[in-house]
């Protein structure tokens, strides 16, 4: 199956692990569609890990855990489709899941089959390296991916794959690209500032091997309410500044972009960043992204647009407000009508595009030539 565009759309673990049921899905699937968060592209509605019994049954299937999923996962699935989202959950390439759930290992065929039966589009696989570690650096054995992909191949219906958790080592970009639609590039990522600045290393190592169909994964979007799984609900620890810096970068990058929030209660503020449609042109019609500059200080994206614009974003790494610039030259011209697609303000440059910009911030400009 190839995805065009990087998969968008929501996942149950940053806010709720294991306290998921039917009803929290179904009221989850409510809000996306009537947010506007499936009309900007969010369609993936996930569940994640601790769906499921602890024991699979006499036939060797996944059972739904019938307290948390009364009617089972097929009629989550219908209800989910009916909103006009796309169904996803979690399975493990080992033996056990994270959690301690039964993982799909040698039961690949199975589960594809069982996940296809229940309506499912999308499955995130974690543990991919849980074996083959000492000979592959981290990476699972070869044979454990191939064995999930032929599974889906064969289960009689389109799936995203998606594996996790990372680091995926870029010298297995080959493998990864023939046999996932998405993987993850990073550790768990969650709303800390050392991890959003070392996102950009991770992306740089990363920028060529973005495209249809291949699709390197920053890892869910800690924004809004999280941390209920932890006793600890809160609001992100991200500043509205560092807010719209990761979401530049992900853009920019073209990362899968998966929400880790609460949506029942989904601030306005966090619901119009995630929906701001030039941004999210960018994640989706964009290519050639590449990272021109970088220090501790600061760093500065460039890529374009299927229609011939171009997209800048410049990044303020640094804990004061400083000038950003940019030689215009990378973006093969030398004036060009720039329009910020946070703010909307507009700008002529000349040779070089300059901004002043907050601590942790970013600006994103998309620019025509004049």
């Amino acid at each position: 199956m190839i995805k065009n565009t990087p998969p968008m759309g929501w996942n149950s673990w940053n806010t709720f692990g294991a306290d998921i049921n039917e009803q929290l899905i179904k009221d989850t699937a409510d809000k996306m569609a009537e947010s506007g968060l499936l009309t900007a592209g969010y369609t993936y509605l996930v569940i994640d890990d601790c769906w499921s019994k602890k024991e699979r049954d006499e036939n060797g299937r996944l059972v739904a855990d019938p307290e948390k999923f009364p009617n089972g996962m097929k009629a989550v699935a219908d209800y989910v489709h009916s909103k006009g989202l796309k169904f996803g959950m979690y399975s493990c390439a080992g033996n056990l899941t994270c959690a301690g759930y039964p993982g799909s290992f040698e039961h690949e065929f199975i589960d594809a089959e069982t996940f296809a039966s229940w309506g499912v589009d999308f499955v995130k696989v974690d543990d991919i390296a849980h074996t083959g570690v000492a000979e592959s650096g981290g990476y699972a054995a070869a044979h454990d991916i191939e064995m999930i992909r032929r599974a889906i191949d064969r289960c009689g219906r389109p799936i995203v794959l998606s594996l996790s958790p990372g680091p995926a080592p870029v010298e297995k970009a080959w493998h990864l690209r023939q046999n996932a639609n998405m993987w993850r590039i990073t550790n768990d990522f969650w709303d800390d500032w050392a991890l959003l600045k070392n996102m950009f290393t991770r992306c740089e190592i990363w920028q060529s091997h973005v495209g249809p169909g291949c699709w390197p994964d920053c890892d869910m979007l800690p924004l809004g309410r999280i941390g209920v799984k932890f006793g600890q609900p809160r609001q992100t620890r991200f500043t509205h500044a560092e807010q719209k810096t990761l979401l530049t970068l992900w853009s920019v990058f073209r990362s899968p972009l998966i929400l880790g929030a609460e949506l029942l209660s989904l601030d306005e503020a966090t619901l119009r960043l995630l929906t701001n449609r030039d941004v999210l042109r960018l994640n989706r019609h964009s290519f050639g992204a590449r990272q021109i500059a970088r220090d501790d200080a600061q760093a500065v994206w460039v890529s374009q647009d299927e229609d011939g614009s171009h997209y800048a974003a410049l990044f303020n790494l640094s804990e004061e407000t400083r000038e950003v610039s940019l030689d215009l030259r990378e973006l093969e011209g030398e004036a060009f009508d720039c329009r910020e697609l946070w703010t909307g303000e507009t700008l002529a440059a000349r040779q070089s595009l300059s901004c002043r910009i907050e601590p942790h911030g970013a600006k994103l400009f998309l620019c025509h030539t004049r």
